[in-house]
């Protein structure tokens, strides 16, 4: 007798899924991991830009907090995270194909980030 089994759930559409790691304690990573429809994914992939090239240096993530945002951001016991580990993405399509997601950083300039321009 198997322990479980493996069963084919019906999609109908994109599903994007975020897992962002942040340190929390110079140490203590946190991870969060959402998944989102293909609109959903739409609404927040600016924010994922912005964050992976302007908020991914050590001790910067405080500043992203800062700001309004939709992206579902590790917290630690002590509160906010302050360093950006990684953000990984991943897309499984309607037919079930696995893809991993890779955001265009270059959209971004952080220099503007205080015009509003972004």
């Amino acid at each position: 007798m198997q322990k479980y089994e493996l069963i084919k759930p019906e999609n109908k559409e994109k599903l994007f899924t975020v897992s962002i790691v942040a340190d929390s304690n110079d140490g203590d990573y946190i991870t969060t991991t959402e998944t989102y429809t293909e609109s959903e994914f739409n609404e927040i992939v600016d924010e994922l830009i912005l964050l992976s090239k302007c908020y991914g240096d050590k001790y910067q993530l405080k500043d992203f907090y800062n700001i309004n945002y939709n992206v579902d951001m590790p917290y630690g016991e002590d509160g906010q995270c302050h360093t950006l580990s990684s953000i990984q993405i991943y897309c499984i399509n309607e037919n079930r194909m696995y893809y991993d997601v890779k955001l265009n950083l270059d959209s971004v300039d952080c220099n503007k980030l205080n015009k509003g321009d972004n």
